[in-house]
């Protein structure tokens, strides 16, 4: 999966914050009114990875955005306890979970960020450690 500019371009990313530290500050929040995840002079390449960990698959950014932004992006809790492998709110309580309230995350980067996903196979890189082993005394 990419992330894409959405029509007109950046559309609702902020404007980039040009003096900002080389390192951004990200962060992620789960209430009982949703998932909040917030970026301060955060890269888009960054966001792209802190969304691919929610999603639990490869986010590549191909935004062509360059820059560092604030921002804030909130979407369904349901949704995000499910994709982090947590179950879903009143699961635990032999309840049938409540159906999501808000956006998917899909709509919330659309229509606050004006990104847009598209599914797309691309090759990645991977590492794959095949044996591990304790190293040897001296």
């Amino acid at each position: 999966m990419v992330l894409k500019p959405g029509q007109g371009g950046g559309g609702a990313m902020p404007a980039p914050n040009e003096e900002a530290p080389p390192k951004g500050a990200m962060m992620m929040r789960m209430s009982p009114d949703g998932m909040t995840m917030g970026g301060r002079d955060a890269t888009t390449d960054q966001l792209a990875q802190m969304i691919s960990m929610q999603l639990g698959s490869t986010v590549l950014n191909e935004t062509g955005l360059k820059g560092k932004y604030d921002y804030t992006l909130s979407f369904a809790a349901e949704m995000g306890g499910r994709m982090m492998g947590m179950p879903p709110p009143g699961a635990g309580d032999g309840g049938a979970p409540p159906p999501p309230q808000g956006l998917t995350i899909f709509t919330a980067v659309q229509e606050q960020l004006g990104l847009k996903f598209e599914a797309r196979k691309k090759p990645v890189d991977v590492i794959i450690i095949d044996q591990i082993e304790q190293p040897s005394p001296n």
